[in-house]
């Protein structure tokens, strides 16, 4: 075990050097970059049109092991 005399010297060794730590860090100037994905890209207009694929309905119903006549029965890992 560490004495309670070592202890808080190394208490107050790791408080001096947090403070010159955050002295030295309001000297940086950090310059703002670019958004890595503007907000324009990567999202889709909402225009209230919905093209409906019955075909697309059809297959998945055929292809999923387990249905409702309006829901896909599945669990984790079966498929």
């Amino acid at each position: 075990m560490i004495s309670e005399e070592k202890r808080t010297s190394i208490k107050k060794e790791a408080q001096d050097i947090l403070k010159n730590f955050s002295k030295a860090l309001v000297n940086i100037k950090i310059e703002k970059s670019k958004p890595f994905m503007s907000k324009s890209k990567g999202f889709r207009e909402e225009n209230g049109v919905i093209v409906k694929d019955d075909d697309f309905r059809e297959s998945m119903f055929k292809n999923a092991p387990q249905h409702d006549d309006e829901c896909i029965i599945a669990e984790k890992k079966q498929w």
